[in-house]
Parts: C-alpha cells; sequence; structure tokens
C-alpha cells in the first residue's frame, strides 16, 4: 500500500531547500518502490498542491522496476510544484482500505 503520507512528506522536505521540484526529479532522489500504484498517488498529490504547474509541451520520463524485475516507463507532462506562499498544502489522508 502506497503510503501518501510519506509521499507528501518528502514533497515538503524536498521544498523546505529549494522553491520549486519536479515530479521527476523527486522520483530520481527516491525511486518509485511501489511502482505504477505509487506514481498515481505522486499524482493525487499533484491535483491537491496549490501552485502546481503542469507543462505539457515538456515531457519527463518516469521509470520504475516491477516485482519481477522488467523495467516500465511513462512519459508524462512536466509536473512542477512549488513552495506554497501563504496557502498551506493540502494534509494527506491515509488511505482507506477498500471493502469491496
Amino acid at each position: 500500500m502506497v503510503d501518501r503520507i510519506e509521499l507528501s512528506r518528502h514533497l515538503r522536505r524536498t521544498l523546505q531547500s529549494r522553491e520549486q521540484v519536479t515530479l521527476s526529479e523527486l522520483v530520481a532522489t527516491r525511486p518509485l518502490s511501489l511502482g505504477l500504484a505509487e506514481l498515481l498517488a505522486y499524482l493525487q498529490l499533484a491535483a491537491d498542491w496549490p501552485g502546481v504547474e503542469i507543462n505539457e509541451e515538456l515531457l519527463d520520463p518516469i521509470s520504475w522496476q516491477t516485482d519481477t524485475g522488467h523495467q516500465r516507463q511513462a512519459k508524462l507532462p512536466r509536473i512542477t510544484f512549488r513552495r506554497s506562499r501563504g496557502a498551506d498544502p493540502p494534509a494527506v489522508e491515509p488511505a482507506r482500505p477498500s471493502h469491496g
């Protein structure tokens, strides 16, 4: 299960020393250990982050390794997280297990 709180902490720690960081830079400093599920959690975080910029003219490759050792890659528009000014970034609620 993806720990969205830990992903948010990683982003906040990174932005303490920088004004901005791209998703590809975040993943380079902390590779996706849970693959596509973790990438989707970062995208959810981006959707809620104040001041995030998405540049559809630039594509960034995001890579991860599957449990079976296969290399996977997605090319996404450049997502840039900016340090918030005045507004607090959203609190991240822990994921709730689905019953079904």
